[in-house]
């Protein structure tokens, strides 16, 4: 029945926050999640749905501060 999904703790620990972090992705609509009688799952579908829609890292370009 939870072929797809991860427990909630079990995909805040994977992605490196705490649960309260999680529960604030869930409740400002970032993330959605399902519940199963009183456990908290995220489909592995909104998982990556919510890691296509993370912001993308752009360097910043520092000056060559070692010309002669």
């Amino acid at each position: 029945m939870t072929q797809g999904m991860r427990r909630f703790r079990q995909w805040c620990e994977d992605n490196g926050f705490g649960y309260t972090t999680g529960y604030k992705k869930i409740n400002s609509g970032e993330i959605q999640a399902i519940k199963v009688g009183n456990l908290t799952y995220i489909t592995d579908e909104a998982d990556a749905c919510w890691k296509a829609n993370l912001p993308t890292y752009k360097a910043a370009i520092l000056p060559n501060r070692n010309k002669g």
